[in-house]
């Protein structure tokens, strides 16, 4: 990873507003998450920015997204692909990121 041989100490979180909880109280320094969470976040909450993640030679970090289905649910994994399926295909997807464009 990223943070390999940054001196990070790992804290791990059940949510972002959790996670939250401990920057704003001043328990943590940084949160490590999702960058629609991120920008969602740092947007509701003036004086929090959300930074892109960059590798040492300043490489960005590509997010990749999975949806876990537990085998043999086959009816409930037709109906994600099915969904993820019509926004790419109607363009709607591109409306989850437009929100956060500055």
């Amino acid at each position: 990873g990223v943070l390999l041989d940054t001196g990070a100490e790992l804290q791990t979180y059940n949510s972002a507003p959790s996670a939250m909880q401990d920057l704003v109280s001043g328990r943590i320094e940084a949160v490590v998450i999702d960058e629609l969470v991120a920008l969602a976040i740092a947007t509701e909450n003036p004086g929090y920015q959300a930074i892109p993640f960059l590798y040492k030679d300043g490489a960005p970090v590509t997010e990749q997204f999975a949806a876990c289905v537990a085998k043999g649910n086959e009816d409930l994994l037709a109906e994600i692909d099915g969904a993820i399926t019509e926004i790419l295909e109607n363009g709607e997807i591109d409306s989850y990121f437009d929100m956060f464009e500055e």
